[in-house]
């Protein structure tokens, strides 16, 4: 279940609520500075096309930011 490829509303949906993201239509993800997401090549590790794979987003960012 948790590598299950998310619908596009519940990816939408996730990353929108969990982490402040946004998406357009073509799927290209920003951030909640309004920066595309993947134009950064450390963040291509991340499928956010699955809940695990937003999971261990968040998991890295809070071992870097301490909490």
């Amino acid at each position: 279940m948790i590598n299950t490829k998310l619908s596009e509303i519940e990816r939408k949906t996730l990353l929108n609520e969990l982490l402040g993201f946004s998406t357009c239509k073509n799927g290209v993800v920003y951030d909640e500075d309004g920066d595309e997401f993947h134009g950064c090549s450390d963040n291509d590790k991340y499928d956010f096309g699955t809940l695990n794979g937003i999971i261990e987003y968040i998991k890295d960012e809070s071992f870097q930011s301490g909490v």
